[in-house]
């Protein structure tokens, strides 16, 4: 996401921090929709949406600086 790539990734959870088919493409684990992911990561458009959708995220709420702020506020330093 930081080299800002589009993912796709099988349906999961990823640490509940990324939605299907808003942050990362995805494929179901029976891959009956595959041909619909693959259409989708060769629009450029799409593509580029979504990848930029995915890196102002991550940005603005998934850095190391969010992580240590919040381990601080959770240790009661902040």
């Amino acid at each position: 996401i930081g080299t800002k790539t589009c993912q796709v990734l099988l349906e999961g959870r990823y640490n509940d921090m990324f939605q299907p088919d808003v942050h990362y493409i995805s494929i179901r684990r029976d891959y009956s929709n595959i041909e619909d992911a693959v259409r989708r990561l060769k629009d450029e458009d799409y593509r580029r949406q979504m990848v930029d959708r995915t890196y102002e995220y991550v940005l603005s709420e998934h850095t190391y600086a969010h992580r240590v702020r919040q381990f601080l506020r959770i240790v009661g330093v902040i």
